[in-house]
């Protein structure tokens, strides 16, 4: 509520009004952060629950795409844990603009990089579609893991 109706209000009220009024403030806002707490709880509970649908099968189609998957990966294994499939288009010409091409063994390595932590420990399927073929490191850490 802004200040000037607060101020306002108090002119006009004896002070039982304004105190039962702050009460009644404090009484809303104090519901109001229950309700913040208990929807965050359950949002927590639900992205628990539905983790390990949404990363079964992982594509990912643009090079930027790659990139920020792949970096929040490494910092959160918990969830690069959860591929079964993971599909990596590098520089795809359907879904890259041509002066976007990215360094292909960058991708590659932040790959290898996640498999050595052992993080793609339920990695099934692995596609790779890139302009080259990635070197023997990618395809020995993700055997290895």
């Amino acid at each position: 509520m802004p200040n000037h109706l607060i101020y306002e209000i108090g002119l006009q009220s004896d002070l039982r009004e304004i105190y039962h009024l702050s009460l009644c403030v404090s009484a809303v806002y104090t519901q109001l952060i229950e309700m913040l707490l208990n929807i965050h709880s359950q949002a927590r509970r639900l992205r628990k629950q539905l983790a390990p649908l949404l990363y079964t099968r992982v594509e990912l189609k643009t090079n930027r795409h790659c990139k920020s998957t792949l970096i929040a990966f490494a910092k959160r294994p918990q969830y690069a844990q959860l591929v079964r499939t993971l599909v990596v288009r590098v520089n795809d010409p359907q879904w890259t603009d041509p002066d976007d091409d990215i360094d292909e063994d960058t991708i590659a390595s932040l790959i290898s990089q996640i498999a050595i932590a052992g993080s793609f420990s339920a990695l099934s399927s692995f596609q790779w579609d890139g302009m080259e073929m990635p070197g023997d490191n990618l395809w020995l850490a993700l055997k290895a893991s």
